[in-house]
C-alpha cells in the first residue's frame, strides 16, 4: 500500500507580515553579523536589517566619522533610519600641569558629516576617569567646546532626549542645550564646573518650553541659571523631575519656582534634604511658597538619602524632612511617598525609629493629616552592613508602633549594598 503525501502550499519568504520580520531581525540585534546576513536575503530583508544596522551612530574616534562619511556617500538613504547617536570619546591628548602628564578630553574633530534628522536621542559622555582631567588641572587647561563640537551638535535637529555625562562650564552648556531646541527628556550626570571669570557670555537661545523630564545627577553647584532658560519660554509641561543628589541643586527660590511652573504636569517629584546648614534656608521658602499652588498631577514623592545610624548628625535630616512634609503643597492625587534611608550600623535604624530619637507619633500625623489621598508609604532601608532578620523585624516592629496613623500603608524595602565576601556561605555574612 502506497501512501501519497499531501501537498502544502508553498509560500515566499517575502510574504511574512512586516511585524513578525521585524520581530525574527530583531532577536538578533546584538549580533552584527548575524543581521548582516539576513540583509543578503531578499529586498524585504535588507530594508529591515538595515534599520538595525544602520539605527546607532556611536563616535569613539576619528575614523568613527570617517566610516560616516564613507556611508552617507554609499548608501544616503540610511540616514533617517539613525535613531540614537553618542559621543564618547576614547582618545586623549597628554597636557602637562605643574610637570604632571594628564589625559585630557579630546572633543569632535572637525569633520563635517552628514545631517542625521531622525536622531531622537542623543548621548554625550565624557565623565570618564580616563578622559576627564583630574582636580589638578587648572580650569584654562580644560577645552572648552569648539567649532567643529557645535558643527557637531548641528548633525542631530531632531533631538528629543538628550543624556550629558560630563561636567561643563556653564557657557558649554548653554552651546549644547541652544542646539537642541526639541527636547522632552534632560538626564544630566556632572553638571557644571566654575566658569571662568574672563569667559564668553552666551544668551540662551533655545527652547526648553518642551521637556517632560528633567534629572540631575551629581552637581556641586546651583544651577538656578537652568530654571531661568527652562521658563524663558513659558512654563515646560514637566512630569518628572528627579534630583539625584546628596543636596538641592537649586536655591530655594528657583527650586520653588521650578515646582509652581511645574504644577499642573508635575507627577514625579524626587529630592534629598539640603546639608545642615542650608536646610533652615529652604524651610523658610517652603513655608512661604508652598501655600501659593498646588500639586494637582503628583502621584509620587521620594526623599532620599537620610542616614539612618541613630546618630546626632543624621536626626537633622529628619526634622527637616517631617517640617517638609507639614508645609508640602497640598497633592489631591498624590499615592505614594518614599523616604530612602542608608545605615551603616545593624543597629542604627533601630536607635533611629525609638520615639527618644525622634517624635515619630507627631510626623505620623502630619503626613496623615497632609496628605489624606496616600495609599503606600514606603521606607527604603539601604544596607551597607548585614541586617539580620531579627535587625528587621525589630525595625519594622517600631516603626509600625511609632507611626500608627500611617502603618496600614507601610512598606518596607531591604536592600543589600554591602560588600559580600567569597567564602560568605549561601545564608550571607556569618555573624
Amino acid at each position: 500500500m502506497t501512501t501519497t503525501a499531501m501537498a502544502l502550499p508553498r509560500g515566499h519568504i517575502n510574504n511574512l507580515p512586516q511585524e513578525l520580520l521585524d520581530h525574527v531581525i530583531g532577536v538578533n540585534i546584538d549580533h552584527f553579523d548575524s543581521i548582516r546576513s539576513s540583509s543578503l536575503v531578499c529586498h524585504t530583508w535588507r530594508n529591515a536589517s538595515l534599520r538595525h544596522l544602520f539605527g546607532q551612530a556611536h563616535f569613539i574616534k576619528r575614523a568613527d566619522f570617517e566610516r560616516w562619511i564613507k556611508i552617507a556617500s554609499a548608501i544616503p538613504q540610511v540616514l533617517p533610519l539613525v535613531r540614537k547617536a553618542s559621543y564618547a570619546s576614547w582618545e586623549a591628548v597628554n597636557c602637562t600641569v605643574d610637570g604632571v602628564h594628564t589625559p585630557h578630553i579630546y572633543l569632535p574633530p572637525d569633520i563635517a558629516l552628514p545631517t542625521m534628522p531622525c536622531v531622537t536621542t542623543f548621548e554625550w559622555r565624557l565623565l570618564r576617569d580616563l578622559i576627564r582631567p583630574p582636580e589638578n588641572v587648572v580650569p584654562e587647561e580644560m577645552p572648552c567646546f569648539n567649532e567643529a563640537t557645535e558643527q557637531f551638535f548641528k548633525v542631530f535637529p531632531g533631538v528629543r532626549e538628550l543624556i550629558i555625562e560630563d561636567v561643563m562650564c556653564e557657557v558649554d552648556a548653554r552651546k549644547m542645550l541652544n542646539h537642541f531646541r526639541h527636547l522632552r527628556s534632560l538626564i544630566w550626570t556632572g553638571c557644571t564646573k566654575d566658569t571662568l571669570p574672563d569667559a564668553e557670555h552666551v544668551a540662551f537661545t533655545g527652547d526648553l518650553s518642551h521637556l517632560e523630564r528633567l534629572e540631575l545627577s551629581e552637581a556641586p553647584r546651583r544651577l538656578d541659571w537652568l530654571v531661568e532658560d527652562m521658563i524663558s519660554r513659558g512654563p515646560p509641561p514637566l512630569e518628572s523631575v528627579i534630583l539625584n543628589e546628596s543636596r538641592i541643586p537649586f536655591s530655594p527660590s528657583s527650586f520653588t519656582t521650578l515646582l509652581r511652573n511645574a504644577a499642573d504636569t508635575l507627577q514625579e517629584l524626587k529630592f534629598g534634604p539640603p546639608n545642615t546648614e542650608e536646610g533652615q534656608e529652604y524651610l523658610v521658602a517652603f513655608r512661604r511658597d508652598f501655600g501659593t499652588f498646588t500639586l494637582p498631577a503628583l502621584r509620587s514623592l521620594a526623599i532620599f538619602c537620610i542616614g539612618a545610624d541613630g546618630s546626632d548628625d543624621d536626626k537633622p535630616h529628619f526634622s527637616w524632612t517631617g517640617s517638609l512634609m507639614r508645609d508640602f503643597p497640598v497633592s489631591p492625587s498624590l499615592k505614594t511617598i518614599l523616604i530612602s534611608l542608608v545605615s551603616y550600623d545593624t543597629q542604627g535604624p533601630i536607635r533611629t525609629f525609638q520615639n527618644t530619637y525622634y517624635d515619630w507619633a507627631a510626623f505620623s500625623k502630619d503626613v496623615h493629616q497632609r496628605l489624606p489621598s496616600l495609599e503606600t508609604f514606603s521606607l527604603k532601608i539601604m544596607q551597607e552592613v548585614f541586617f539580620s532578620d531579627e535587625d528587621q523585624a525589630e525595625t519594622e516592629r517600631l516603626v509600625r508602633d511609632g507611626m500608627p496613623e500611617l502603618s496600614p500603608i507601610l512598606k518596607f524595602i531591604w536592600v543589600d549594598d554591602y560588600p559580600h565576601e567569597a567564602d560568605d556561605g549561601p545564608e550571607g555574612p556569618q555573624v
